[in-house]
């Protein structure tokens, strides 16, 4: 499930991209986004990088209605999306982005099965 930010976190990233780099316009526009729209918040918590789930189409809807490209192995349609297939951390975290924007719809607990 998601983290919630605790007192001492430092935000360092939203969706990637460092806050070093971005005026706090700019950021607080990465913050804003539809209702149940979802981002990646980069924290650093007592010495440790950690970041947020990211659900923007649930692991079910991906599961059920994700329909593989044939021509295109790399690539799944869901929710009217293209879509990278998941990819699995070492730690077990799975991640799937838009083929076209690069953007992250999914980070989390998932596996291949329905």
């Amino acid at each position: 499930g998601s983290e919630r930010l605790m007192e001492d976190d430092v935000v360092v990233s939203i969706d990637g991209v460092t806050l070093g780099h971005l005026t706090p316009e700019q950021a607080e526009a990465r913050l804003k986004g539809p209702a149940g729209s979802g981002l990646v918040i980069g924290i650093w918590r007592g010495g440790l990088f950690a970041s947020t789930d990211v659900c923007l189409i649930p692991w079910q809807t991906l599961v059920v209605e994700g329909v593989p490209d044939a021509s295109r192995p790399s690539i799944f349609h869901c929710s009217g999306r293209e879509l990278n297939v998941p990819l699995e951390d070492e730690n077990g975290v799975t991640t799937i982005t838009d083929a076209t924007s690069g953007e992250i719809v999914y980070r989390g607990a998932g596996r291949y099965e329905g």
